[in-house]
């Protein structure tokens, strides 16, 4: 036995990363992430843009009096909750910056205590982004370029560093994801679990803002397909035995129906199918709205001469009245349609002092090779996807050559991309609809699935080797420079006149 012991090679350094690269990547990654998100958080001692009406709300909740939001209350619960453990927990040696209220209360709080869990949060959101990518493609070079990715991006940095809703609205969407194709995957007999995790993550993001829907949507969209594409085919193979008029039903069937689609994709139709209607019924409609509902509990408590009822036609009411319905009501409103393109973003504090002048200035604008990067790699996963499925039309776009190279996969996997284009057309186009005043930060539930195509596409050349890896990680180094570039106007860094204003590339960035 010890001979054989001594005998046997030691591991060698290459082989013990390639095994556990990827964790220490995606570990990497989150102490980046966690690292700027800390950082200075008390760097703008004011509250910045809607931390006005959140932080007031965590603290009126603390001390409870009666409140009324725009929106579900989870995230300020999450906000209250923040500033309870910074307070006696966390942070009890810092000293309160000041009374951000000026009112009767006297109440002071450190930036730290409000923003931290934001910070921690949005920490997690390159992880949750990276499980569903592996969950997805089965590929793990792919998650982890879609975690890196999403940490190099200026808007969530934003995001993760003030006191406002959108962390947690993507972090419980993009779980409720993440569980969902667990769930695909997963053997009858555990399935359950991980739709449990679905419903009640999925309650939980519309219980930040109901615009969590459109993570909720995606599934679903795909899961109805599925089910009415195989009970169409099963008619029309009883019908009909010619495979011609059984295999042209569907978009779900053809391709997918004869199992076509990658192996390592989650998306499939059988997959699809083997949730059963009442499994959904239970825990994809059910169990999100009685989580939603029980979320409001806490809040009834303190306005109890206002029902669930009324209140929601209050919500809705203030939402279709002249305050936010015109789109000229504030200086940063835009256009769904312009977000893909960051034409309008939003600046969350800008100071200057000195001669020559210094600019402070916090702008919540997302990486723009980063954005318009995964803005076309949607639109190359929408030919792509057509490609895939049409073979005419896959000949006319020579796409299917060098897809066909892609470890894991013949081509795109008709699953991936149907996946990405309805998840990320839940998210965003109902907003189309929607003739209020809107911001950019709507978009970043859409724009998550925008960059795992990006990271899919960015894998796909890599593994082509040759000039192709040399593209990927030539566009990979692009994106990171970038965020370089701009983190000056993320962190609210110094910077001269000149400095400032090469940052704002487009007239609608001042």
């Amino acid at each position: 036995m010890m001979e054989s012991m001594e005998q046997s090679p030691p591991q060698s350094l290459s082989s013990w990363i390639r095994r556990h690269g990827y964790a220490l990547g995606l570990f990497g990654v989150f102490a980046f992430s966690l690292a700027l998100r800390l950082w200075s958080l008390d760097r703008f001692n004011q509250l910045a843009f809607d931390e006005v009406y959140y932080v007031r709300y965590g603290v009126d909740y603390l001390e409870g009096r009666s409140l009324f939001d725009a929106h579900p209350p989870l995230g300020k619960y999450l906000i209250a909750a923040g500033i309870w453990l910074g307070e006696h927990v966390l942070f009890p040696h810092l000293t309160p910056a000041n009374n951000l209220f000026n009112d009767a209360s006297g109440r002071m709080l450190s930036p730290y205590s409000y923003r931290w869990l934001n910070a921690v949060v949005g920490s997690t959101i390159p992880l949750i982004l990276a499980g569903i990518a592996r969950q997805l493609t089965g590929q793990r070079l792919v998650g982890l370029m879609a975690a890196t990715l999403i940490a190099l991006d200026g808007f969530f940095l934003v995001e993760s560093r003030f006191a406002l809703l959108h962390v947690y609205l993507v972090a419980f969407g993009l779980l409720g994801n993440w569980c969902w194709l667990k769930a695909l995957r997963a053997s009858s007999q555990v399935r359950w679990r991980w739709l449990l995790g679905a419903g009640l993550t999925f309650g939980a993001c519309i219980s930040v803002k109901w615009n969590g829907l459109g993570y909720w949507l995606g599934p679903m969209v795909l899961w109805a397909g599925a089910w009415i594409g195989r009970r169409v085919s099963l008619l029309a193979k009883q019908t009909s035995p010619k495979p011609s008029q059984a295999n042209s039903s569907s978009p779900f069937q053809g391709e997918v129906g004869r199992g076509l689609l990658s192996s390592s994709s989650a998306i499939t139709t059988r997959s699809l199918a083997s949730i059963s209607p009442l499994q959904t019924l239970l825990f994809l409609v059910v169990l999100p709205g009685l989580t939603y509902t029980l979320l409001w509990f806490p809040h009834l408590q303190l306005n109890p001469d206002t029902g669930l009822i009324k209140l929601h036609q209050q919500i809705w009411g203030f939402h279709q009245g002249d305050s936010v319905t015109s789109i000229d009501i504030h200086d940063y409103c835009s256009p769904w349609w312009s977000w893909p393109l960051m034409i309008r973003p939003i600046a969350y504090a800008l100071s200057k002092g000195g001669e020559p002048p210094v600019y402070f200035a916090v702008y919540a604008l997302g990486n723009p090779l980063l954005w318009w990067g995964s803005a076309g790699a949607m639109a190359g996963m929408a030919v792509a996807t057509v490609a895939r499925y049409q073979v005419r039309l896959r000949r006319m776009f020579g796409l299917a050559a060098g897809a066909r190279r892609l470890r894991g996969g013949s081509g795109l996997p008709l699953g991936v991309g149907l996946y990405l284009l309805v998840s990320f057309g839940a998210s965003w186009l109902p907003w189309a609809g929607v003739g209020r005043c809107t911001f950019v930060y709507h978009y970043l539930g859409a724009l998550c699935f925008g960059v795992m195509a990006l990271a899919w596409w960015l894998g796909w050349a890599w593994q082509l080797r040759g000039d192709w890896r040399l593209v990927s990680a030539v566009v990979g180094g692009m994106v990171a420079i970038a965020f370089l570039f701009w983190l000056p106007i993320w962190l609210g860094l110094p910077l001269s006149e000149q400095a400032f204003q090469l940052r704002l590339l487009l007239p609608s960035w001042p």
